[in-house]
């Protein structure tokens, strides 16, 4: 009786994105401290994002289709609008984009294309933007139990970001997760702290570390998470290749998607 009751706390969990539905998502996104924008500034940056994911029928080996299309942008910077940062700019970068995905939100395949962003801020990684929106937490493959935890990684730019989630309410509406990342990348930068590949072009080497929690929910009868909001920090060491001398930059990094009603 007891394994039949522990058997019966946990559901099973897919991602549905049914052909011709569109979802739109609002996503806002807040870095403040250190800022690699303008060759490195103190300050506090916001990103707001519309996006909008339409299933498409199944691709050739029967996986979920999803078009995402960048609708809107807008970014401030310390509360006043970068008017160059405009849609028309940025569409280029982020044209509509069809991502093949498994049942539990992993991409199989993308037609993103791979272009360098001009802004580089943590975390928008133009192949990685359905993981920042409407892909935001892969599910449990073996299915939701409270108190339950479970890992996965994702990659965002030349290393992998490791998620730790733990279904912390389940109802038969939705699930409520707690969910933790945690990543640690390198990059070289040159003498006017813009990053590049090239050691002969570098000044300095970055080593950063990212962490951070938050929440998500999961809405069992549409398939897909309907709020998440997650609160990071990245710690940076940055040493000059010449002299040795290391210095330190901090970020601390707000990020918040919401499915419109």
């Amino acid at each position: 009786m007891l394994t039949l009751l522990a058997a019966a706390t946990v559901v099973k969990l897919a991602y549905s994105f049914p052909v011709d539905v569109k979802r739109t998502y609002d996503v806002k996104t807040t870095f403040e401290g250190y800022v690699p924008l303008l060759s490195g500034i103190e300050g506090k940056v916001e990103v707001n994002l519309v996006m909008a994911a339409q299933g498409e029928k199944p691709d050739a080996d029967g996986n979920t289709q999803v078009l995402g299309t960048l609708e809107d942008i807008k970014l401030l910077l310390n509360g006043e609008v970068m008017s160059i940062v405009t849609l028309d700019m940025v569409k280029p970068y982020f044209p509509p984009t069809t991502i093949s995905i498994s049942p539990v939100g992993e991409t199989l395949r993308t037609n993103a294309p791979d272009l360098p962003f001009p802004v580089k801020l943590p975390g928008l990684d133009i192949k990685r933007i359905p993981d920042i929106t409407y892909l935001p937490v892969q599910l449990p493959p073996d299915g939701a139990e409270e108190g339950k935890s479970y890992t996965f990684k994702r990659a965002f730019g030349d290393s992998d970001m490791t998620y730790t989630a733990t279904p912390t309410k389940v109802t038969d509406d939705a699930v409520d997760l707690d969910v933790t990342i945690a990543q640690n990348y390198d990059v070289l930068e040159s003498d006017s702290n813009e990053v590049v590949k090239d050691k002969k072009d570098a000044a300095s080497t970055v080593h950063t570390t990212l962490t951070g929690k938050g929440t998500a929910t999961f809405d069992r009868h549409l398939g897909i998470f309907t709020n998440v909001a997650i609160d990071s920090s990245a710690h940076s060491v940055v040493t000059d290749i010449e002299t040795k001398k290391e210095t330190t930059r901090d970020l601390k990094i707000k990020q918040e998607v919401k499915l419109r009603k």
